[in-house]
């Protein structure tokens, strides 16, 4: 179609067809704009969402380990909240050899002093045994560790023996920590 005849079809077209073409257009450029709007923000709540889901992840995470950590924490309370009395740390030590059939291989123990810091009082004893083998050395060392008190190894040492290097013979110094009020 050449410029002059495309002028004179338009010249036909009355007024209110122009208008109604004009607003069709118009009309259409505005709903093509608003779904490229609404997929925008879609795309934006999707991100922020993900993100969301993302912290929160992140938060249960340390949400299950703080749980964790304090189940842990309550359980050494307890223990040093319990009654004191008047437990002996050597015969606790004695008990515990015994249980692992290390009686008759400790050497020595010996009570040290007792220390009072910020409400607890610890008190130590050093004790040393020889002839040892690695498994009751990791036996001694899990029964103190899930003692019914508060017990806690302070110092290890383990030396193997020239002659038969399987041999061991231990010094460790255990601390009981008890609440000074109770």
């Amino acid at each position: 179609m050449d410029p002059a005849a495309y002028l004179s079809y338009i010249k036909d077209l009355d007024r209110r067809t122009v208008y109604g073409v004009a607003a069709a257009a118009a009309l259409l450029a505005a709903l093509v704009w608003g779904v490229f709007a609404v997929r925008d923000a879609f795309d934006g709540l999707s991100r922020s969402l993900k993100a969301k889901r993302a912290a929160i992840e992140r938060f249960t995470d340390l949400s299950d380990e703080y749980l964790r950590l304090r189940a842990a924490t309550e359980v050494n309370a307890r223990r040093a909240a319990a009654p004191r009395g008047d437990v002996s740390l050597v015969a606790v030590m004695e008990e515990v050899a015994g249980r692992c059939g290390l009686r008759e291989r400790m050497t020595s123990i010996k009570p040290l002093e007792e220390r009072t810091l910020n409400g607890y009082i610890e008190r130590a004893v050093e004790a040393s045994f020889e002839g040892v083998d690695m498994n009751e050395t990791v036996n001694l060392l899990f029964k103190l560790e899930r003692h019914r008190l508060l017990l806690m190894v302070r110092e290890f040492s383990m030396k193997s023996r020239f002659k038969d290097p399987e041999t061991l013979d231990l010094k460790l110094k255990v601390v009981h920590v008890a609440r000074a009020g109770g």
